[in-house]
C-alpha cells in the first residue's frame, strides 16, 4: 500500500489537471482512508464536469457521513448525465429515504433493482423501505431474494472469482 499510494501521490503532482487522475487516486483512497478521497473526487470534478463515477463514489462517501441533500444532489446530476446507471438511482434513493421521502426514494430503488437485480444492497435497502412502509409482501419478496443472493454467492467457487455479483456502488 505504501508503494501504491506513494506512486499515486507522484502521479497526482506530475499531472495535477489530467482528467480522471484524482478519480483513480480517490478511488484508491476510499477504502483506505476515505475522508482523504472526497477532495479527489471532488477535484475530478472540477477538471471534468461531466465525470458521472466521480458523482457516484462522492454521494457514495456523502451518505456514509449523512450529508443526504448533498449526496442526492450529486446522485441526480449523474442520472441525468447517464440515466440508466443504476448505482446512481441506487444512491438517490438511499438519500431519498434518509430525507424521509419513502415513495420517491422507493421508486429510484426499484429503477436500480431493475436496472441490476444482482446488487444485494438494493435489495437490502428496498427491504427496509418496503418494511418501513409497511408493504409486507414486498418485504417479504425482498428479503427472498437477498436469501437467493447469498445462496448463490456462497456457492461459488474460488476458483471462478469473476462470476460474483456485484454488491457495491462501484461501476
Amino acid at each position: 500500500y505504501e508503494e501504491a499510494e506513494s506512486a499515486f501521490k507522484r502521479l497526482v503532482a506530475a499531472y495535477p489537471n489530467e482528467p480522471g487522475v484524482h478519480f483513480l487516486y480517490g478511488a484508491y483512497l476510499v477504502q483506505l482512508h476515505p475522508n482523504e478521497a472526497m477532495p479527489e473526487f471532488e477535484r475530478e470534478l472540477q477538471i471534468s464536469p461531466s465525470h458521472v463515477l466521480a458523482r457516484i463514489r462522492l454521494a457514495d462517501q456523502l451518505i456514509t457521513q449523512r450529508d443526504f441533500d448533498r449526496a442526492l444532489t450529486l446522485a441526480q446530476q449523474a442520472i441525468k448525465l447517464e440515466p440508466k446507471r443504476p448505482s446512481a438511482h441506487m444512491l438517490a434513493g438511499e438519500a431519498l429515504l434518509a430525507k424521509g421521502n419513502a415513495a420517491d426514494g422507493i421508486k429510484e430503488l426499484e429503477i436500480a433493482r431493475a436496472g441490476d437485480p444482482n446488487v444485494s444492497r438494493v435489495h437490502w435497502d428496498l427491504f427496509r423501505a418496503y418494511a418501513g412502509a409497511d408493504r409486507k409482501e414486498d418485504a417479504n419478496r425482498e428479503k427472498q431474494e437477498i436469501e437467493r443472493l447469498l445462496h448463490t454467492d456462497s456457492s461459488k467457487s474460488p476458483q471462478n472469482p469473476g462470476s460474483a455479483s456485484h454488491n457495491s456502488a462501484g461501476p
